[in-house]
């Protein structure tokens, strides 16, 4: 089975990442893809799947293969979804949902959603949005089997279509427009489940409203602890609603000019599931937890921007082991301004990592926090950077430090820690 996940080949542009106002506690990487194309989607190993308004093509990053010609073309494209070893791409001119292998077999129509919108995999079937019926005031959700093509109407929602989204227990997100906002739809797992017994087709009256007043919502996703993330290009921005044991907030992630790429599809991919938290400074190393960000602008410029949590540096001044005489621990990356706190330990390998609540990191790798003997107050300026001086006077021995930080200047309080690191003094 092939896994939908940010892996193919990744090119940064210094060009692209200046171009939006990007959260701290992030790291950026773009890769840049061919003037105008639609449909955006990644497969681990191989590389992106886009339409070129011909074709739609897979591109490693250093050459193209057309997967499947279609018919009619040019045709508008609305998404295009990974199901096991296929490519679901789905078309509103006409309204076809086309299955493309890619291990191999024919590729073909399976259904056809007038006016198919967005889609999201839900168990063994596919979820799509579509206003089948134009003259409705009404959009329909449904669930359509990717290899017959068999449809099962799921929900009945007003207004135009939306942008939908699957989270890790099944449950159903849907933005729903309103006149000049949108709120976002939760439908649960059994709810979907019922339906497809033979149940009732749900409707607004059925859902539980996740988050309102939203400017508007192009894409939907959502992460492993609920933290459901909007792109909007009317503001435009990245939204994230914070589902934070202190309380929801909503507040822009990621904020756009309207003179640079506007977001759009949006992929939430992690590998450890149950809680992972997708949160700034607190990175997972090779869990894979990112935010994939599809920027176009219409006809032109296509990025696809893949957001991790990164973690805040620190490092002495000069290489080790130290020389007796005067050095500094400089740390980067922190929250800007942050309040934080360098602690300075003994080292000890044969203790076990400290592990404390609200951490992902292990404070102190290695090193037991007893023998603390020295925490003191860092300054951190406006990049996030700081530095604290000391002198050598010979200890002859090795140290471990570690930085603390604490931001409360966001809409939600922001811990971290740096890395911890073992120095040897002369």
């Amino acid at each position: 089975m092939i896994r939908l996940l940010s892996g193919c080949a990744i090119l940064v542009s210094a060009s692209a990442l200046a171009a939006q106002n990007l959260p701290a506690g992030y790291d950026s990487e773009v890769r840049t893809l061919p003037d105008g194309v639609q449909a955006v989607c990644e497969v681990i190993g191989l590389g992106a799947v886009y339409y070129d308004a011909g074709d739609v093509v897979l591109d490693d990053g250093a050459s193209t293969t057309v997967l499947y010609s279609v018919p009619g073309a040019p045709a508008f494209a609305s998404f295009c979804v990974l199901v096991d070893d296929a490519i679901v791409f789905g078309e509103s001119s006409v309204g076809n949902l086309y299955r493309i292998p890619l291990l191999g077999g024919p590729p073909g129509t399976i259904a056809n959603l007038p006016f198919n919108y967005d889609a999201a995999v839900f168990g063994d079937l596919l979820l799509v949005s579509a206003k089948t019926n134009i003259a409705s005031g009404d959009n329909d959700i449904v669930a359509v089997d990717p290899v017959s093509g068999a449809t099962t109407p799921i929900a009945l929602l007003p207004g135009f279509s939306g942008p939908l989204t699957v989270d890790e227990q099944g449950d159903l997100h849907y933005a729903i427009p309103r006149a000049a906002s949108a709120d976002i739809l939760t439908f649960s797992a059994s709810q979907i489940d019922a339906v497809l017994a033979g149940g009732p087709v749900l409707t607004e009256a059925e859902a539980t409203i996740s988050a309102t007043g939203l400017p508007s919502a192009v894409s939907i996703a959502v992460d492993h602890d609920g933290d459901l993330f909007v792109s909007d290009y009317t503001v435009p921005a990245i939204f994230e609603v914070s589902r934070d044991p202190s309380g929801d907030a909503t507040f822009e992630l990621v904020s756009y000019s309207f003179t640079t790429p506007q977001p759009g599809a949006l992929v939430y991919r992690g590998l450890l599931k149950n809680g992972m938290q997708f949160e700034p400074f607190q990175p997972s190393i090779g869990l894979g937890k990112s935010l994939s960000i599809v920027e176009a602008s219409f006809g032109s410029t296509t990025l696809i921007r893949t957001l991790t949590p990164a973690r805040a540096r620190l490092a002495p001044s000069v290489a080790d082991p130290v020389p007796v005489g005067p050095f500094s621990i400089d740390v980067a990356g922190l929250a800007p301004n942050a309040t934080a706190a360098l602690l300075l330990a003994l080292h000890s390998a044969s203790n076990p990592p400290i592990t404390r609540p609200l951490f992902e990191q292990a404070l102190f790798f290695g090193v037991d926090l007893g023998v603390v003997i020295l925490s003191v107050g860092t300054p951190i300026d406006a990049n996030g950077d700081g530095s604290v001086p000391f002198g050598n006077p010979g200890f002859g021995r090795s140290f471990s430090f570690q930085a603390l930080f604490l931001d409360n200047s966001g809409p939600l309080p922001v811990v971290g820690t740096t890395n911890e690191r073992t120095v040897v003094f002369q």
